[in-house]
């Protein structure tokens, strides 16, 4: 590319991009029909449009929850502090939870959280569905093993830590329902697609701390560390859950 090129599109980037980019018509051609300001002014608009839309297609729970107008100007301002750096839009959403943090919105918390459980959907719709973990593989740990086996997880399984019934949140939207206010809840949620579909499942405290770790790798001993004797029937009964659900697909 000879450097004139590159000059020219950093140009016509930053004129379409920011909002206070160049703007000076004549760097580019017009015609009688669209004179060179217009085009560039159709470009800019039509730039935002897009990837607004983009974020609204991913995050339309989030949109229902602080209105119309709200999510416009979210968008927008997400669209202006994070521009797209993909060849492709297929990932863009995955930046706005951990953006809306970086805000000072209201319940900022509780919109990231249910950000997070919308964009986990899209990543599970999107990952591959593998053969779930049988109960002859289990079947065949002695039990001196069991400490230090690890479960690989299904490429889809997304564990989200939170604050907030997100869960009710989310499923109020999805049936069409008033939306719950929001209410405190240690636990999580755990995100996965299997050949039924795409499931949502509730967590309390200490199944989102042994999932999580689960899925981060750690061996089964680890992930208990720290639980409660009281606790482990409870974490036996989810985990024999988890085995149906087709969290897990092999061991290692």
């Amino acid at each position: 590319m000879s450097a004139v090129l590159a000059r020219r599109q950093r140009w016509l980037y930053a004129a379409i991009v920011d909002t206070n980019g160049p703007r000076d018509p004549t760097k580019v051609l017009g015609g009688a029909a669209v004179p060179a300001a217009l085009g560039l002014s159709i470009y800019r608009h039509a730039y935002r449009a897009r990837l607004r839309d983009c974020v609204a297609d991913d995050f339309s729970a989030v949109a229902q929850v602080v209105g119309e107008q709200a999510f416009t100007n979210l968008a927008d301002s997400f669209v202006a502090a994070c521009p797209p750096m993909d060849a492709t839009l297929n990932a863009y959403g995955r930046f706005f939870p951990p953006w809306l943090l970086t805000t000072r919105i209201p319940a900022r918390v509780r919109l990231a959280e249910l950000a997070r459980l919308e964009w986990a959907l899209v990543e599970a719709i999107h990952a591959a569905i593998a053969p779930s973990l049988n109960a002859a593989a289990l079947a065949g740990v002695a039990p001196q093993a069991w400490a230090t086996i690890r479960l690989v997880v299904a490429p889809s399984l997304r564990v989200l830590p939170g604050r907030y019934h997100t869960n009710a949140v989310y499923e109020a939207f999805r049936l069409s329902k008033p939306l719950p206010s929001p209410q405190r809840k240690n636990g999580g949620v755990a995100v996965i697609r299997n050949a039924e579909g795409l499931m949502r499942v509730e967590l309390n405290v200490d199944e989102t701390k042994v999932l999580s770790r689960l899925s981060n790798g750690f061996p089964l001993g680890e992930a208990l560390e720290g639980l409660p004797a009281a606790r482990l029937t409870m974490i036996r009964q989810a985990f024999a859950r988890w085995l149906i659900q087709g969290f897990f697909t092999a061991l290692r």
